[in-house]
């Protein structure tokens, strides 16, 4: 998923980039660490998370290493 246009976060929130090709599996990543009080974005594409992890100041992301445009390695 691409995102466009800037987020708004609250104040002092965790924020998590959640970088996973597999839908399911990132809902689920999302859902549990929603339900922690974290704040979540998502990408399917390695570039896309690049983008956002470039425009935004997260506390953690999580990276698969197998995605279809790039290895979560390099």
């Amino acid at each position: 998923m691409s995102v466009s246009t800037p987020r708004v976060y609250p104040p002092r929130c965790m924020k998590a980039l959640i970088v996973e090709d597999d839908v399911k599996v990132a809902l689920f990543v999302a859902r549990v660490l929603t339900e922690e009080g974290w704040v979540t974005d998502q990408c399917t594409h390695g570039l896309d998370a690049v983008r956002q992890a470039r425009s935004v100041e997260y506390d953690i992301i999580l990276l698969d290493w197998m995605l279809p445009d790039i290895d979560g390695l390099t």
